[in-house]
């Protein structure tokens, strides 16, 4: 397949991806950490989302790291393979790696808490340790009817989308559609005599005129008047010759133009309604193949859920911060298993009396999917429940492959706490280099241009969030004293019409002072990327200086800063201010090597002419540069 057909194939699948995706779907499921007490419960801001990425992601290098330059082949243009996309992944996609449609659009619902509740942390730690998606999958029935989970849950959203989102939808399928008249929308009674009806219309259409003829004879047999068959339709061929449409047959030539006309259109009317009924009718055919089908691609799905939410019953059960949980599961898994046990025999529609003689049930089984709020609130709970299984299993293939590992979590800030060979999660197939990081200390972070900086605090941002959410993080051990607040000051906007980048870093500055003298009783976590960066580096330092040295009077407030300022490294040191670098390796001819790695101490190095270097800068300008800093 040529690159061109490939494009060609993709831009297939985007269409049809979208297609399905032109509605989202939306649940009423809720997370179980939604449920821990309130004052244990605690929110993600915003521009933590942003600054993290763990919902949307701008940052063109957060890729999907199988598509890397070494994977690709080494002659482009006369290569067969396809050229690979990079695909940009969340934090959250990097974690769970949801492949069907719920997984992925239920990614977000993670992104609102974290929590600091102990208990709740160990339990779910003992939920995934015990979890194992294959034993569910071992205990499903096997037959041939199974279809691949991805592409069963594309085949339901879209289903669920053209029931509920059809205006027309009870005209379409032929149900009462009058306010008053709508419960009879649930008889099976009323809609097999609808069905039959709407089955039988061709023949009844075609039939009438006989039926009219007919009628009289049974009407004077019930009135006792003596008359035979023949002798009734004797009188009928009398009348008949007297009347426009008998002379059709007996003499079309001696009847007037008019009453030809008359009678032609008559015939063609009759003709018309005969076969509009005939459209009808293969319309309601066509309905009932739709019906059974989609009912029967229900059914399976159905069984499939409550699959999930048994299983997972079976875990949580015992565990008592899961109990409100599993009681609203529990909830919608009967009303499904109510559901399944009327719609578990429908098959595939085929023209067979069994089938015919069951139709008012099954409308009535396909209105409860469209109008019952029960049955579509525990249909849509299932989407929900469905994508935090399959998150589930995304976070057991990471345990089973050591990528990540559960957190201690202590009760006394007197017990040390850290992350132990903690890395950034997009790199976890890149052989990453990971570090430990203190946390129960006050840290800053020098090292030149590019080192890590900037990675190696937000990893442990959020490393602290996963470890606040299901107890596991991308480290080799961690020791944690949870956290009420975490805050971030990465990536702070200077287009907000009203501030300068200063004034921006200084009103998130406030923000999150505010926050800690509003809860001085609170724990809280701070990361800060070059603080104050954003004014000339006197009175940067001299801010950074101050504000640093006020927050170092909290003893709950733990905080990581990276900084290219020296002088307020050294400054903070007066304050019991751990200082760290990350290390470098100086080759010959000015080269830098990044090790990635962090040390105890303060770095002088000087890495800007390197990334002028790596951009393919004029000779003239990096010499000029190079002058002024050796000058200094």
């Amino acid at each position: 397949m040529n690159n061109q057909d490939n494009q060609t194939q993709q831009t297939k699948e985007e269409s049809k991806k979208n297609s399905i995706n032109k509605h989202s779907p939306t649940t009423i499921f809720k997370l179980p950490i939604t449920f821990v007490e309130k004052n244990k419960l605690h929110i993600l801001d915003q521009h933590i989302l942003t600054d993290l990425e763990l919902t949307e992601c701008t940052n063109a290098t957060n890729t999907d790291s199988v598509n890397n330059d070494k994977n690709a082949p080494e002659n482009l243009e006369n290569s067969e393979e396809p050229i690979p996309i990079p695909q940009i992944k969340t934090m959250y996609d990097h974690v769970f790696n949801p492949k069907t449609i719920y997984g992925k659009h239920f990614l977000s619902n993670w992104a609102t808490h974290y929590t600091s509740d102990v208990t709740f942390l160990k339990q779910t730690q003992t939920l995934v340790k015990h979890f194992s998606p294959l034993q569910s999958i071992n205990d499903e029935e096997v037959d041939g009817n199974n279809t691949n989970t991805i592409d069963q849950y594309d085949d339901i959203h879209a289903i669920w989308n053209s029931i509920q989102n059809d205006k027309n939808f009870k005209d379409k399928f032929g149900y009462v559609d009058i306010g008053l008249l709508e419960p009879l929308n649930s008889s099976s009674f009323f809609l097999q005599i609808l069905s039959l009806q709407n089955l039988a219309s061709p023949v009844i259409s075609l039939l009438t005129p006989l039926i009219i003829l007919i009628i009289p004879f049974f009407l004077l047999k019930i009135q006792k008047i003596s008359v035979s068959f023949s002798s009734y339709v004797s009188s009928l061929k009398r009348i008949a010759q007297y009347h426009p449409i008998g002379k059709v047959f007996d003499n079309f030539g001696s009847i007037t133009w008019d009453k030809r006309i008359y009678i032609l259109v008559s015939i063609a009317f009759y003709f018309l309604q005969i076969y509009q009924n005939v459209m009808s009718c293969h319309r309601f055919y066509k309905n009932m193949f739709l019906i059974h089908n989609n009912i029967h691609k229900f059914s399976a799905y159905i069984e499939h859920s409550i699959r999930n939410i048994s299983y997972v019953h079976s875990i949580a059960s015992n565990l008592s911060s899961y109990q409100q949980f599993c009681q609203e599961s529990a909830m919608h898994a009967n009303v499904l298993t109510a559901l399944h046990s009327d719609i578990k025999n429908v098959m595939p529609f085929k023209v067979t009396l069994a089938n015919i003689s069951n139709i008012g049930t099954i409308m009535k089984y396909y209105y409860q999917i469209f109008a019952n709020n029960d049955v579509k609130n525990a249909i849509s709970y299932s989407f929900g429940f469905n994508s935090y299984f399959e998150h589930l299993s995304g976070l057991k293939s990471l345990i089973l492959s050591k990528k990540i590992a559960p957190c201690t979590f202590v009760k006394s800030a007197a017990k040390k706490t850290y992350l132990d060979s903690s890395y950034y999660a997009p790199l976890m197939n890149q052989n990453p280099v990971k570090n430990k990081v203190l946390l129960h200390k006050k840290t800053t972070i020098t090292g030149p241009n590019a080192a890590g900086k900037t990675t190696l605090i937000k990893s442990t941002l959020l490393n602290v969030i996963f470890s606040q959410q299901f107890g596991y993080g991308f480290y080799k051990k961690a020791r944690l004293l949870p956290y009420h607040y975490v805050h971030s000051y990465l990536n702070i906007p200077d287009t907000s019409g009203r501030d300068s980048l200063f004034q921006a870093e200084s009103r998130r500055c406030r923000e999150i002072l505010t926050c800690l003298l509003e809860n001085k009783n609170k724990r809280h976590f701070c990361i800060f990327d070059e603080l104050y960066s954003g004014t000339n580096p006197y009175e940067a330092v001299a801010s950074a200086y101050g504000f640093i040295k006020y927050l170092n009077k909290y003893d709950n407030l733990d905080l990581l800063l990276t900084t290219h300022y020296t002088k307020l490294c050294e400054l903070l040191q007066t304050e019991h201010v751990q200082n760290m670098h990350m290390k470098i390796e100086l080759c010959e001819g000015s080269e830098i090597k990044y090790l990635y790695k962090l040390d105890k101490g303060i770095s002088s190095i000087k890495g800007g002419i390197k990334v002028l270097q790596d951009l393919d800068y004029p000779q003239d300008i990096i010499n000029s540069t190079r002058d002024i800093i050796n000058s200094e």
